[in-house]
């Protein structure tokens, strides 16, 4: 009797085993194909960029079963970015070139937006994921000026800009910069109000920013909405 428990105690700690390891592939894949897929993509980093990167994690897609990295060029510590087994006629893709648009854009309006918004909550950049295989063919990578990708920037700040014609004078300062810059950048402004827990968003794509002028155009053309903030 007690063999056969000891069996079965065996067989079923197998069973539980064999179960939490198909788990734990089907989520997190195989750990020896993250290690050589891993070195695959930053070989083709590498040699598509003309330049040497360095793998910060491993990755797997359990939605797609896809194996990646988060990569940074050795030369630009800060920029992190992923990529990825690719699809159709791409062996791999990669998001690096997204990466270096966003810090272009950030970096290109940071002094503006501080000296604008200086009780900013929130500032950021981000860039259309998806089109850099397409757009660049490397090494070198062009200005999001220079190529059609849309590129956006967020500022959050508290306050309301209802009755508050000095909120869309700032609004009407920041897209007035925008417009100079010739480039199919977005802009959104996110503002608190604290005291209701709302915010109010107010959204301008590059074909209005093209049209403003004036404040009463920013009250006009802009595509404001509010949200509860839960």
């Amino acid at each position: 009797m007690k063999l056969y428990f000891r069996k079965l105690l065996i067989m079923c700690s197998v069973v539980l085993l064999s179960v939490a390891l198909f788990i734990y592939v089907s989520f997190s894949g195989f750990p020896w194909k993250k290690y050589t897929v891993g070195k695959e993509i930053q070989a083709y980093l590498d040699e598509r960029y003309d330049q040497p990167f360095l793998i910060k994690d491993r990755l797997y897609n359990f939605k797609d079963g896809k194996y990646g990295i988060k990569a940074t060029p050795v030369k630009e510590a800060d920029l992190q970015f992923t990529a990825w087994e690719g699809y159709g006629d791409y062996e791999y893709i990669d998001y690096y070139p997204e990466a270096v648009w966003e810090k272009q854009v950030y970096d290109d309006f940071e002094e503006i937006v501080n000296k604008i918004y200086p009780d900013h909550t929130m500032y950021n950049a981000s860039t259309a994921m998806g089109f850099g295989n397409e757009l660049v063919k490397g090494p070198e990578i062009p200005s999001y000026r220079d190529v059609d990708v849309l590129t956006s920037i967020a500022i959050s700040t508290r306050g309301s800009v209802v009755g508050n014609d000095s909120e869309f004078a700032r609004m009407l300062a920041i897209l007035s910069e925008i417009k100079k810059a010739e480039a199919n950048i977005e802009v959104s402004f996110h503002y608190y109000r604290t005291t209701e827990q709302k915010i109010e968003y107010l959204h301008f794509d590059r074909t209005i920013i093209n049209k403003i002028t004036t404040i009463e155009d920013v009250k006009k053309m802009a595509r404001m909405s509010v949200w509860v903030n839960n």
